[in-house]
């Protein structure tokens, strides 16, 4: 992409936008299209901590997401069970339930074995989903209203719309005018 910017005309000091930069692998993949524009930002550069959270709004602090606590028995009700329990001689008790701790529920696979169906996203979930939707969104706003708009790529063969795809059919609907390159 720099090379074709360059070709078109870009000086290096040309301020470039870059949109959803963790998708192309982060900042260590960018090292060579950093070098060729220094005035690269994205994001993370471009706000301040501050700027986020007014993006943000107000956010209350989430409970922790910790498993139910495993009831326990009193001494006095494992007595009556045992001496319920018929003739002797009676095998032992099974041992006490393990008990299941947090980092074992983490993850795709901490449901699986606790019930047949995917669970609810957590609070802490829903709230990184809609951060992230938030970040996506402005990124969609400042590559519409940018002056030209240079895809990545935009047709990943799932007959689905993607965010470059998107961008370029917003801007010849409303902005005919503005520079997008479509590379082939």
């Amino acid at each position: 992409v720099g090379i074709l910017l360059r070709a078109i005309g870009y000086p290096s000091d040309t301020i470039i936008y870059l949109a959803g930069a963790e998708v192309f692998g982060g900042q260590r993949v960018l090292i060579p299209f950093r070098t060729m524009f220094n005035n690269l930002v994205d994001r993370s550069t471009l706000l301040s901590k501050k700027e986020l959270l007014g993006l943000f709004g107000p956010e209350t602090t989430l409970p922790l997401d910790l498993p139910p606590p495993v009831p326990e028995v009193s001494k006095e009700k494992q007595l009556q069970e045992w001496n319920k329990a018929g003739p002797r001689p009676r095998p032992l008790p099974p041992p006490p339930a393990r008990r299941i701790y947090a980092h074992e529920m983490e993850g795709w696979y901490g449901w699986i074995t606790r019930r047949p169906t995917e669970p609810e996203p957590s609070p802490i979930d829903l709230r990184k989903q809609a951060h992230r939707l938030l970040l996506n969104a402005l990124d969609y706003i400042v590559s519409v209203e940018a002056d030209a708009f240079f895809p990545g790529f935009d047709n990943d063969g799932s007959n689905w719309p993607d965010f470059a795809s998107l961008v370029m059919g917003h801007r010849l609907y409303e902005l005919a005018a503005a520079k997008t390159y479509r590379p082939d």
